[in-house]
């Protein structure tokens, strides 16, 4: 079946008359399916694109419901196909356009997969969605390449050698070209190469001492973990004894910032080694000289274990979470699919290292994709923020909410003048926060999706794509309220919350995604109920509209079973922030005798509970209304901004102790 306008062009038209080719438009649908269920009727197959128009997000768009009304018409089985390997080719939207840009190359691998038959009634558009994704991410898992990540930087920074790579204004450095960097990092791996101890520990700032240990460790063979300063001391030595780590490498600021950090016997300042950057020009020399090929021999592969980062911990003890090679790789490879970076982006980051967003987004992307990376050692530093945004006018910025509505306080409006996006995650970005960040900085913010476990990106909101020659239909980057789109090649199922199964036929449930992203267990758990035939359960609920937009709902453990019902702690958070605004409020639980459990609200604002109940009374279930207000100088927050569940529990329970 094609666009009927089609056949009324010369060459394209005559190939669909010879192949004999169903002519469908708008206006005269209904001859279109009762023709194609004739030609099923006669042993014939039909061939439908559900999508009916090519995709310029790079993500599988809106499947139109045809396709259901032709097999029940037709009795017929459905048999789902997905292309990959299309993108980046003359045929895709890569770069903004259609045919006229140069291939790039004469050959691409493109596979072609197939999923099992579906009965007329299975083959639903949500059953469809669902197995599209599933035959794009095993069809991902099957691309060469993306299984070395010291070999991709290698690779990244030697053909674009001249470029400037990182500008950190706080390191007194001028702008660090990318085959610099790499010789630095280089002569930094010869030294650390003898490290005894396969895992070397990192307590330093997003900067240029934190980018060149990163890639030094890589580079000589050894798996960078990079830790929370702010941890408590107990969790961190639990973690270094677990990691088996004997060495950590940090900066002398860290050492007197921080002296209740439990620090190893061992310790590397690399402060020291940043100081004698001119004495190691011989090894940017050798970078310059040298072929990749003989310098591959210098760094060898990346282990099996390329980083090892743990989850924050919100919710109970941090997770070890071993990020290989082809995580990360798959991860940017997948974002560089959704055009959502240009050509001449320029990225800002102050995300910490320790979190997997300020580590592949902040740091490997911009490296890998040769974009420029601009840095600030804090994103509570006001001031250095200020500077850097002046001195490398970025146009991406990354961010997390609670930092962007600090920015909004302290950051000119000139410092972030150039920036065109400000892409938030880590947790959800309030509409009125990205109007207010929107209206300041004159560029558009969008919000995304991921977990330390999917290393991390899996949705992302993006620009609208443009319309022009061969592009006049309207597709949408983004949608308000959502995280945006799944990426390309990660697989998504909702399953029952209660019984951890399949939902069939619903939009809504607890996701679980599978990917080349995607890890396939922890480091430190040998099993753990996150996963579950090869998929990993997020934890969220979530719901998908019809065109593929994600929506979180709330996190499961933000969920109280009360009374037998489910009740959404931040449903109930956004009924009090709306009733009273002044403070800071978070629903928590506990255990309840009758009710199985009990929300208890944690405000520093001047609540009382009856005033809670009055007020909430008619907008809310009385069963949903927090019977017990605790007031707190402040609520508990993690090192990222987020809040602390673990410790809202704690000083929830510690009330009935």
């Amino acid at each position: 079946m094609s666009y009927k306008g089609f056949f009324s062009t010369p060459v394209l038209g005559a190939l669909l008359k010879i192949f004999g080719a169903i002519p469908v438009s708008p206006t005269q649908a209904k001859d279109a399916i009762r023709a194609a269920a004739e030609h099923i009727a006669a042993g014939e197959v039909v061939c439908i694109f559900p999508e009916g128009q090519l995709t310029r997000t790079g993500t599988l768009l809106e499947l139109k419901s045809g396709f259901e009304l032709i097999a029940r018409r037709a009795g017929a089985p459905v048999v789902v196909a997905h292309l990959d390997g299309l993108w980046g080719s003359i045929h895709s939207f890569e770069g903004g356009r259609y045919f006229t840009k140069w291939p790039k190359g004469l050959f691409r691998r493109v596979t072609v997969s197939f999923a099992p038959p579906l009965t007329a009634t299975e083959a639903k558009t949500l059953r469809v969605r669902e197995t599209l994704l599933e035959l794009g991410a095993n069809a991902m898992a099957l691309r060469p390449g993306d299984d070395d990540l010291a070999g991709a930087l290698l690779r990244a920074l030697k053909s674009h050698a001249f470029l400037p790579a990182i500008h950190d204004p706080a390191s007194g450095h001028p702008p660090v070209r990318a085959i610099a960097l790499f010789g630095l990092a280089l002569a930094l791996a010869r030294k650390w190469r003898a490290v005894p101890s396969d895992r070397v520990g990192v307590v330093l700032p997003p900067g240029l001492a934190g980018t060149l240990t990163n890639l030094a460790l890589i580079f000589a063979g050894k798996t960078p973990v990079n830790l929370n300063p702010l941890g408590h001391a107990q969790t961190i030595r639990d973690l270094l004894r677990e990691s088996g780590i004997e060495l950590v490498v940090t900066g002398s600021p860290a050492v007197k910032r921080l002296p209740d950090f439990p620090w190893p016997d061992q310790m590397v300042l690399v402060d020291r080694d940043l100081e004698m950057l001119g004495a190691k020009r011989v090894w940017v020399l050798l970078a310059v000289l040298l072929p990749t090929g003989l310098l591959r021999r210098f760094i060898g592969r990346s282990p099996q274990e390329a980083v090892r980062l743990y989850t924050s911990g919100s919710s109970g003890k941090p997770k070890a979470v071993a990020l290989k090679s082809t995580n990360i790789l798959g991860n940017i490879r997948q974002i560089d699919e959704i055009d959502f970076l240009r050509r001449d982006d320029a990225l800002f980051s102050a995300l910490p290292l320790f979190h997997s967003f300020g580590l592949t987004v902040g740091l490997f992307l911009p490296l890998l994709s040769v974009r420029r990376l601009i840095t600030a050692a804090s994103p509570l530093d006001a001031d250095a923020v200020t500077a850097a945004g002046r001195a490398g006018s970025p146009t991406v910025l990354l961010s997390t909410p609670t930092f962007l509505r600090g920015y909004l306080k302290r950051v000119p409006r000139d410092a972030f003048g150039s920036l065109r996006v400000i892409l938030t995650g880590a947790e959800r970005l309030p509409a009125d926060l990205a109007a207010a960040a929107r209206d300041r900085f004159g560029c558009e913010v969008f919000e995304g999706y991921g977990l330390t476990e999917t290393s991390p990106c899996l949705a992302v909101n993006r620009t609208h794509p443009a319309c022009g020659p061969a592009a006049r239909s309207v597709q949408s980057g983004w949608r308000a309220g959502s995280v945006g789109r799944l990426l390309p090649g990660i697989a998504a199922r909702l399953l029952d919350p209660e019984t951890l199964r399949p939902t069939s036929d619903s939009d809504r449930g607890l996701l679980a995604v599978r990917g080349r992203n995607v890890i396939e267990a922890y480091a430190d758990l040998e099993n753990s109920e996150r996963f579950i035939d090869r998929w990993f359960v997020t934890g969220d609920i979530v719901r998908f509209d019809e065109e593929g937009f994600l929506f979180i709902e709330g996190r499961m453990s933000r969920f109280s079973k009360i009374g037998g019902e489910m009740v959404s702690h931040e449903t109930v958070e956004q009924a009090i922030r709306e009733t009273f605004p002044d403070g800071n409020h978070c629903i928590t639980a506990r255990p309840h005798a009758d009710k199985g459990e009990e929300m208890v609200l944690l405000t520093t604002g001047s609540l009382a509970a009856c005033e809670l109940r009055t007020a909430l009374r008619g907008r809310l279930p009385n069963l949903w209304i927090p019977r017990e207000v605790l007031p707190v100088d402040s609520i508990p927050l993690l090192p990222t901004g987020k809040v602390d569940l673990a410790e809202c529990r704690r000083l929830a329970n510690l009330v009935t102790a």
